[in-house]
């Protein structure tokens, strides 16, 4: 801006206010500080004036819709998946797992409208992904690995493009239990029976 210059801010052609800009700068910011009522339609221009009056043109609007209003889909946590070791298939909430790498799995209350997403959270609450989302039914793949007495508890919300969330689900907690029992079982006889149809028998101790 050269000396005496101003830069004027309107939302169509309503005159908001100057913005703050200092001499020689290339940039400039302005607050709205108008109360704005959700599924308002914004167009911003800014224009250049002179200690004259005389007004600059401006480039094309910068448009913001305004959403304030939460997503209604309703988001819950179904599964965790095992995949290792000899007991595999879905985890009961609250139960352990020997698996370090989990996949959770949920449903929908409907189908996720166009720019919605479906954020998961874990670990007290924080933001730890996306979901795959197909119909009524979501997946999640925890990338990390996870150690030995780590306890998960998974949750889930949907979140629009105006980043405004859901209601967020019950958690769905895992235990992870990867340290195998220290006592050993071993065979220490092997009793057969006699005749026809001998029936072998065994036994052992811990």
């Amino acid at each position: 801006l050269a000396a005496g210059e101003s830069v004027r801010i309107y939302d169509g052609e309503e005159f908001l206010g100057l913005a703050s800009a200092a001499v020689g700068s290339a940039s400039w910011t302005y607050v709205d500080n108008r109360t704005i009522t959700d599924g308002s339609i914004l167009r911003y221009r800014g224009r250049v004036a002179d200690a004259g009056g005389n007004e600059g043109a401006s480039l094309a609007a910068y448009v913001v819709t305004i959403d304030t209003t939460a997503p209604a889909t309703i988001a819950t946590s179904d599964a965790v998946l095992d995949n290792v070791g000899i007991f595999t298939g879905t985890v009961a909430s609250n139960a352990p797992t020997d698996d370090p790498n989990l996949v959770v799995q949920g449903t929908l209350s409907q189908a996720l409208a166009a720019g919605e997403t479906l954020q998961v959270y874990a670990d007290s609450f924080g933001y730890h992904g996306d979901a795959s989302v197909s119909g009524l039914t979501w997946s999640f793949t925890d990338g990390r690995t996870l150690a030995h007495g780590v306890s998960v508890a998974y949750r889930v919300r949907v979140a629009d493009l105006a980043l405004n969330l859901g209601a967020l689900s019950d958690a769905y907690v895992v235990n992870v239990d990867r340290v195998a029992p220290s006592a050993r079982a071993n065979v220490t006889a092997v009793a057969g029976g006699v005749g026809l149809n001998p029936r072998p028998r065994g036994s052992g101790r811990s």
